[in-house]
């Protein structure tokens, strides 16, 4: 199928304010990193540059010296 480009957000409240890290996906196979994320609780954005296709949500959970692998999210069409 068709890759498109997605820019994936991390974003943690902290004290009211939002930290936030953001990186596109490669065009290989869709992956993307963050690195250097404190632990704690996150919530992924996914944007993608197609504009045909949804915007997506998902939580995630980093935890301290582990590498933090998120579900594959299939973007649905508007």
């Amino acid at each position: 199928g068709k890759w498109t480009y997605v820019k994936a957000v991390l974003i943690k409240k902290v004290n009211g304010v939002d930290t936030v890290a953001s990186t596109y996906t490669d065009t290989l196979n869709g992956n993307f990193l963050f690195g250097d994320i404190p632990a704690g609780s996150y919530s992924l954005s996914y944007s993608p540059t197609d504009i045909t296709f949804k915007d997506a949500q998902r939580d995630a959970s980093v935890v301290l010296g582990q590498t933090t692998v998120a579900d594959t999210v299939v973007l649905e069409k508007k």
